[in-house]
């Protein structure tokens, strides 16, 4: 089982499940990361765990006497998604647990990483949620290459820019044909 500790840099859809053993007063305090004076959390549930990161909101904790209303099997198989042929081996051992266990989604660690559970602390199983096979389609067969028509993707090019020369030429011409015009006034005004 200790191949199950290991985090996966990917890793997708696996939950391990871990029992609490602490009184019920104790497994908020235990449970909840709180901010201290150096800028950090002090999570116990992390630490116990031997890690340096644990993302608290893909970790759900259960008391164990309330999930008996609806069942263990329920939870696993509706609420995480398991097949109960994935967990039926671990499920007597399951259905024996006290007091809270820590389900703890692939989501709540940071790359790749190496559980080293420590008291309170114990692993009791990891299981796989069922998820179906992405089929990929080949991108770089003849049929999926193409030219997309700016009709159909409403994209167009921008319209061809003037080249900075001309627009020197155009303002040049622009000032003598002004200067001519003023010469041709002042000319005029001064004549009469």
């Amino acid at each position: 089982m200790s191949d199950q500790l290991a985090v996966s840099a990917n890793e997708t859809g696996l939950y391990r499940i871990f029992s609490i053993d602490l009184p019920p007063a104790q497994i908020e305090a235990f449970t909840t990361p709180e901010p201290n004076a150096i800028g950090d959390d002090d999570y116990p549930l992390r630490d116990a765990l031997g890690l340096s990161y644990l993302d608290e909101q893909h970790v759900q904790i259960l008391d164990q006497t309330e999930l008996k209303t609806i069942g263990i099997e329920t939870y696993i198989t509706d609420g995480l998604g398991v097949p109960k042929d994935v967990y039926a081996d671990a499920l007597p051992r399951l259905n024996s647990l006290e007091g809270h266990i820590a389900v703890i989604a692939s989501a709540a660690f940071e790359g790749p990483d190496i559980i080293v559970p420590s008291a309170p602390v114990t692993f009791v199983t990891a299981l796989r949620e069922d998820k179906p096979q992405t089929a990929f389609i080949d991108l770089s067969t003849t049929s999926a290459q193409g030219v997309i028509d700016a009709r159909v993707s409403g994209k167009t090019d921008p319209p061809p820019r003037m080249p900075l020369t001309s627009l020197l030429v155009i303002l040049i011409g622009l000032v003598v044909v002004g200067y001519g015009v003023y010469v041709l006034l002042a000319s005029l005004g001064g004549t009469s």
